[in-house]
């Protein structure tokens, strides 16, 4: 019997895995994210944000630390100069950020609270986004489901998003 949910659990994690990539966002748990991150805001002049980039390249972001001010907007564009998808894992940071809009390879998303975005190989990611609590979030490059796994093999770097007033 414990086989058999082993085996189950096995193929639901792969299931899930599949429809993570085919979503390209991976959604955080309900109850999770800053009230105020599904709110309206008022309207925004995005062509005004601040641009921050940040580059993947070789499983490593450039910067590694970012620094952003409460309740400001930016676009943040994730740059993947590999020749394989990664992915931008930053849970606390976007469970207390206004998600205005994700673009993923020229496809726009409208969700409010993720917490894995996909970057794909040779292409740019593009979020619009508002801080809305202060604070120090890490971001990494492993896809959620991995985490520990690159935790223990050491693969993957903790990176830095600081938030002040």
């Amino acid at each position: 019997m414990k086989l058999k949910g082993l085996s189950l659990s096995l193929f639901s994690v792969s299931l899930l895995t599949g429809c993570v990539g085919i979503q390209d966002v991976e959604f955080s748990q309900v109850g999770t994210c800053n009230v105020e991150t599904t709110t309206s805001i008022e309207k925004i002049n995005w062509d005004d944000a601040d641009l921050i980039k940040i580059e993947i390249e070789r499983n490593k972001f450039y910067p590694s630390l970012i620094e952003m001010r409460w309740k400001t907007p930016y676009k943040l564009s994730l740059i993947n100069k590999d020749n394989k998808r990664h992915w931008f894992t930053a849970r606390k940071f976007f469970q207390n950020t206004k998600i205005e809009k994700i673009s993923i390879d020229g496809e726009d998303f409208v969700e409010n609270c993720v917490s894995t975005v996909a970057l794909y190989e040779k292409s740019t990611t593009t979020l619009q986004i508002i801080p809305l609590d202060t604070g120090i979030f890490d971001f990494e490059v492993a896809h959620p489901l991995n985490t520990t796994l690159t935790i223990l093999m050491g693969t993957g770097a903790t990176n830095t998003i600081y938030v002040n007033r």
